[in-house]
C-alpha cells in the first residue's frame, strides 16, 4: 500500500502541473488577510469561475467531433479550469475559518492580551539550512545544549549523516505552505511548530492549504496540522515591517529564516543575550541546502522557484549583518563569523565598484 501511495502521489503531483497557470492569474492579488477580504476574493473567483466554464463546456458540447473525444476535451478543461478555481474556493473559506480561529494555546505566539510567551530558556538558536550548516569546525553539541533550538523547513539531521554538526535538538519549527511539519520524514515530536508567512496576504494564506491538501492529496493532514489548537503563525504587522525594513518589492516577501530571527531578536527573554545563527549563507553559491543530495526532486524544484522568484537575498544579509554589528545576533560559530565578514566586505566592495561604473 506504500508503494502505490508513492506512485500515485508522484502522478498526482505531475498531473496538478496542468493547474498551475490557473493559479498564476491570481498570484499578484494583494487582498489584506482579513475576513471582508476572504468575502471580496469569494466573489472574485466565482464571477470569473463560474461564466467562463458554462461558456467553455457549451462549447465542447457543440463541437463536431466524436462522443468520446467531447468527453476527453470536457475533463481536460475540467482539470486545468474547474478544478483549481474549486480548490482555490476551498482554501479561501478555509484561511477564513483560520482567521476566526481565537488566540492557540502555542507557547510563543499568538498569545492573548497580556499572556507572554514562554520561552525554555534565554540561549536561543536558529539554524538556516545553508551549506555552512555541515562545514567546519562541528557545532552539534553547542547546538544540542542551548535552549531553544529553530529550525525550518524540510530541514535534516539524522537523514543528511551530519549530526556532529547540525546536532538533533529541535524546539521551534517554522514551516512555509508546503507544511513540512506534517510529514511523517519531518515531524519531530513536542516542537513548537509556526507558520512564517500565513498572514502576509490572502492568497498566501489560502496557499498553505492548497499545496498539503491539493497537490500532494492529503487534505486531512493538511486540516489536522492547521486547525490544531497548538499551531501558531506570525502575526500580520510583523511580516509587514519586516518588509519595509528591508525594502522587499511589492511581489516579493521575507524568508522564514529572517522573520525568525527578527522575531527572537525582538521578544527574546533576556536581550542582554544575542540570539545565535548558524548555517545562514543567503542562497549564495550553486548549493542551496546542506541536505541536497537526500532532498526529493519535488522539494528541490520548490527551492529554486522560491529561492529565485519570492526573495531577495542580497537585502536579508544586509539586515542580518547589521544586527551582528548591533550585537543583537551573533554567529554560533567564530571562525564562521570572520569568513562572513570577509564575505560581507568582498559584497560591498562590488557593490561599491558597480555605483562608481
Amino acid at each position: 500500500m506504500g508503494s502505490f501511495w508513492t506512485l500515485f502521489t508522484a502522478f498526482w503531483r505531475m498531473a496538478t502541473t496542468l493547474t498551475y497557470p490557473c493559479g498564476m492569474m491570481w498570484l499578484n492579488v494583494h487582498l489584506s488577510p482579513t475576513k471582508r477580504s476572504v468575502y471580496i476574493f469569494g466573489f472574485i473567483l466565482v464571477s470569473v469561475w463560474l461564466p467562463v466554464t458554462w461558456y467553455m463546456h457549451r462549447m465542447i458540447w457543440f463541437l463536431e467531433i466524436s462522443s468520446p473525444l467531447k468527453c476527453m476535451a470536457g475533463f481536460l478543461w475540467f482539470w486545468v479550469w474547474d478544478f483549481p478555481q474549486g480548490a482555490f474556493c476551498v482554501c479561501n473559506a478555509c484561511a477564513g475559518r483560520m482567521y476566526d480561529r481565537p488566540n492557540t494555546d502555542n507557547r510563543l505566539f499568538n498569545k492573548a492580551k497580556g499572556q507572554k510567551p514562554r520561552f525554555l530558556g534565554s540561549k536561543i538558536c536558529v539554524l538556516g539550512n545553508g551549506p555552512s550548516l555541515v562545514q567546519g569546525q562541528p557545532c552539534g553539541e553547542m547546538i544540542d545544549s542551548l535552549d531553544e533550538v529553530v529550525r525550518f523547513n524540510n530541514f535534516q539531521t539524522k537523514e543528511s549523516g551530519s549530526i556532529a554538526w547540525t546536532g538533533t535538538k529541535t524546539t521551534v519549527h517554522f514551516s512555509d505552505s508546503m507544511l513540512y511539519p506534517s510529514y511523517p520524514e519531518y515531524h519531530v515530536e513536542g516542537t513548537c511548530v509556526c507558520l512564517s508567512l500565513f498572514m502576509d496576504k490572502l492568497v498566501v494564506s489560502g496557499s498553505y492549504f492548497l499545496f498539503r491538501m491539493f497537490i500532494d492529496c492529503c487534505p486531512f493532514t493538511a486540516l489536522r496540522l492547521m486547525f490544531d489548537k497548538g499551531l501558531g503563525y506570525l502575526p500580520a504587522d510583523h511580516i509587514k515591517r519586516m518588509k519595509n525594513v528591508i525594502n522587499n518589492k511589492p511581489t516579493k516577501h521575507p524568508t522564514s529564516g529572517l522573520l525568525a530571527i527578527d522575531w527572537f531578536v525582538n521578544n527574546r527573554p533576556d536581550p542582554s543575550v544575542p540570539v545565535y545563527i548558524h548555517g545562514f549563507d543567503f542562497f549564495q553559491g550553486q548549493q542551496i541546502h546542506y541536505y541536497d543530495k537526500t532532498e526529493p526532486l519535488y522539494e528541490r524544484l520548490n527551492d529554486l522557484l522560491g529561492v529565485s522568484v519570492m526573495h531577495e537575498p542580497s537585502k536579508e544579509r544586509a539586515y542580518v549583518e547589521s544586527l551582528v554589528a548591533q550585537g543583537k545576533v551573533k554567529w554560533l560559530n567564530p571562525k564562521q563569523a570572520e569568513e562572513k565578514k570577509h564575505e560581507a566586505a568582498q559584497a560591498e566592495a562590488v557593490r561599491n565598484r558597480k555605483r562608481e561604473q
